[in-house]
């Protein structure tokens, strides 16, 4: 499988870094029976992409990949997914890459740990292997397993994910909040030509999409989002 039972002329997504507690064959994988795990959100995100036709490469280390929890069997589906064990192997192939972090807190040793922590990291040399249009993508923040050289390539799109993330959460949590009938506008105040928030740590300062919308009169304002007093000099 490693090399060469990836089908031709095919669409591939692969999540590189995803680790769990129970090892499987390196054949493909189809197993609906629930099974322990200490967490199985890398399984659910699995769901999501295989359920909507993607086909799946889960690029792990040795002895360790997804399984399921028995706490949630309403959760439990059958999926069907490929593994590997060298993300070299399978880059060419990849439409997608979804990176994750090796994530320590999983893990039963340092020892374990340390021995998994730099097999898959993502450079400049590794991407010469892959597609032109290629998508990088990974969740975020990221610890050691993107080096920041790849940031600068175009197909390096996991910045764009997390700003998009941003708008995704606002416009779900205004969903729930018109559902309830009782929404009320956020911003009641206004907004002045040369007028920004003097509170370094304000999120208006940092987000450059939000309006910068003071409520009161004359020559004192305050800041909508942290109630800072600013100075209205025009």
């Amino acid at each position: 499988f490693l090399e060469s039972a990836l089908p031709e002329n095919s669409d591939w997504i692969s999540c590189s870094g995803c680790e769990n507690s129970r090892s499987s064959g390196e054949k493909p994988n189809f197993d609906p029976k629930p099974q322990k795990t200490r967490n199985d959100s890398s399984y659910q995100f699995l769901i999501g992409l295989v359920v909507r036709g993607a086909k799946t490469v889960v690029v792990r280390g040795k002895n360790r990949i997804l399984t399921r929890n028995r706490k949630k069997p309403e959760m439990t589906v059958p999926i069907s997914y490929y593994e590997a064990e060298s993300l070299e192997d399978v880059i060419g192939e990849l439409d997608v890459l979804y990176m994750t972090r090796i994530q320590k807190e999983r893990f039963d040793s340092e020892e374990e740990y340390f021995s998994q922590k730099n097999v898959y990291v993502l450079d400049n040399e590794k991407l010469k292997k892959a597609k032109p249009d290629l998508i990088v993508l990974h969740p975020l923040p990221r610890v050691d397993e993107i080096l920041v050289e790849v940031d600068e390539d175009p197909r390096a799109l996991y910045f764009k994910q997390a700003r998009y993330g941003v708008f995704v959460r606002m416009s779900l949590i205004l969903t729930m909040l018109e559902s309830q009938g009782t929404i009320e506008p956020l911003l009641t105040g206004n907004t002045y030509k040369n007028v920004f928030c003097t509170n370094k740590r304000c999120i208006t300062n940092s987000e450059y999409y939000l309006p910068k919308s003071f409520s009161g009169n004359g020559d004192t304002l305050i800041c909508e989002f942290c109630d800072e007093r600013v100075l209205n000099k025009y």
